[in-house]
């Protein structure tokens, strides 16, 4: 039992994890970006803008450098909604600084090709994943996979739920939940009863 509420914290230590990809967070102080900051690497980027918001397109040895965690893919896309501004008579001037460096809320995150997120001794595997950072909802898919030194989860589908506190594992197609354990002691009760009645044994004769 007690191994079972182990895996089930690190679990749950994966889901902010993952939901940082989606905002600013430190970066670690092995990598060159400084504070409050993501830095993303890729062999091409695409980035379109419209009017409802922001579509950034890294594709080809993805990789995602943030608060101790590095994810690596092949292909990652990053859609940001545009914020509302306030209607009012007299608009308050926006800094330019903050017009460029502004890009919306991230809304969705989808990473795709060998996904792979490392964080300390964590490592969460899949083909694909989605992100959902406003939410605090990640969706892990095509053989999703989560170790952790406690043991390991697979699935289907694997979905956290940061603010219920919740993991969810479905079954599909030839494959159901599994969760690996370290192995449980060898309690010796087989070995005392057989113990126990050969030696009444031998005091009976």
């Amino acid at each position: 039992m007690k191994n079972c509420k182990s895996f089930s914290g690190l679990l749950m230590n994966l889901v902010p994890m993952v939901i940082c990809l989606g905002q600013e967070p430190a970066t670690p102080a092995t990598q060159k970006a400084g504070p409050d900051k993501t830095e993303i690497y890729s062999d091409n980027l695409v980035m379109v803008s419209s009017e409802k918001g922001n579509h950034f397109l890294f594709t080809g040895n993805v990789e995602v450098h943030a608060t101790n965690m590095v994810a690596t893919c092949q292909r990652l896309e990053v859609y940001s909604g545009k914020e509302k501004q306030q209607k009012s008579k007299l608009p308050a001037p926006v800094p330019e600084t903050e017009k460029k460096d502004s890009i919306g809320k991230i809304e969705k995150i989808l990473a795709m090709g060998g996904v792979r997120i490392v964080q300390q001794e964590r490592v969460a595997t899949a083909g694909k994943a989605e992100i959902y950072p406003q939410e605090g909802r990640v969706v892990l898919l095509e053989s999703p996979i989560v170790t952790d030194k406690q043991g390991k989860l697979e699935g289907f589908r694997i979905t956290l739920l940061q603010g219920e506190q919740k993991v969810l594992v479905e079954k599909g197609p030839g494959q159901r939940p599994k969760i690996t354990l370290p192995q449980i002691p060898d309690l010796g009760i087989g070995g005392n009863k057989k113990e126990a009645s050969g030696g009444k044994a031998n005091k009976d004769n």
